[in-house]
């Protein structure tokens, strides 16, 4: 995992395609609609997504194989935590159709590796060995509620 301000993250990895994300998030208002739009066929497409972060224990730990998450928040907050998927209990195998395989997210089964609060322009990059919880409230919060964008990018990009 990495987490950073977005503007700085072209700053660990060049060879994304930093400018097509930029573009598409100055683009992004209150009228975009939520879903996913492809960037750059099967290479770039972004996901706009509005919702009110929840209590972990209502959240779920999922990782991905075919695409990395570059989540950007851009109103309110939210926490995410990061796992270590060899140390998981799978709950629903690898599907490749999705490019997801969720865990078990109990705490004793789950220890957290790490956690990140998003604020609008943070940004994090999970990799496809980062399992994370996105979706986590924080304490105070909650209301209105976050908007954010999650660029999945083609694995084999990184």
């Amino acid at each position: 995992m990495i987490t950073d301000t977005f503007d700085r993250l072209p700053s660990y990895h060049r060879e994304l395609p930093w400018e097509l994300m930029r573009d598409f998030l100055a683009k992004v208002d209150d009228r975009t609609p939520a879903g996913r739009v492809s960037l750059d066929d099967d290479r770039l497409h972004a996901v706009v997504d509005r919702y009110v972060p929840r209590p972990a224990d209502k959240c779920v730990i999922e990782a991905h194989r075919r695409y990395i998450d570059v989540q950007v928040l851009l109103a309110g907050a939210e926490a995410i935590r990061v796992y270590d998927t060899a140390r998981l209990t799978v709950t629903q195998a690898f599907d490749a159709a999705r490019d997801v395989a969720l865990f078990d997210a109990s705490p004793a089964k789950a220890p957290v590796a790490a956690e990140v609060t998003l604020t609008p322009g943070r940004a994090c990059v999970l990799l496809p060995e980062d399992a994370h919880m996105p979706g986590v409230a924080v304490p105070g919060a909650e209301l209105p509620g976050v908007v954010k964008v999650v660029f999945k990018v083609a694995s084999v990009l990184w």
